[in-house]
Formats: structure tokens, sequence, C-alpha cells
């Protein structure tokens, strides 16, 4: 799982983290800060933060724009 996200960002520091974390302890996370890395979004089609993109053997398998931690879960639930 790569969260992108920025340190400026509001809704982005509403992301639940623990929650996130806790639901999914067998996923590795990423986080990519757009102001460090500001290539990595545009070239992953990362359009608006804060913005989730699941990897699954090798290959992306879904996107997604929340600050809405049980959504997230529900969706990365959903992947499965």
């Amino acid at each position: 799982m790569i969260w992108f996200t920025a340190s400026w960002c509001g809704p982005c520091k509403r992301v639940k983290t623990d929650t996130l974390l806790s639901a999914f302890k067998n996923v590795t996370w990423l986080k990519c800060d757009i102001e460090k890395n500001d290539y990595t979004p545009g070239y992953c089609g990362i359009r608006a933060i804060p913005a989730f993109l699941v990897v699954k053997d090798k290959k992306v398998v879904g996107t997604l724009q929340s600050s809405d931690a049980t959504k997230i879960v529900e969706w990365v639930q959903g992947l499965n």
C-alpha cells in the first residue's frame, strides 16, 4: 500500500493511521510525501491527496482518494 500525502495537507492529517495499520497488519505500508517526491504521484496517476494505491503481485490493483479510514478499510477489504 502506498499512501500519498503531504505535511501541509489537512485531510491527510485527519487519516486515522492507527485504524489502518491495525486493520492490515500483514500489509507493507509505504508513505510518499509529495513534497519530497514530486515525480511519483504523477507517474502513478495520483491527482489529489490523501490517496492510496494498492500493489499486489507487482501490479496496481486499485487507487482511492479519501481521508475516511473506515472507507479506506472497506475499500481494501473489497479488493481481495
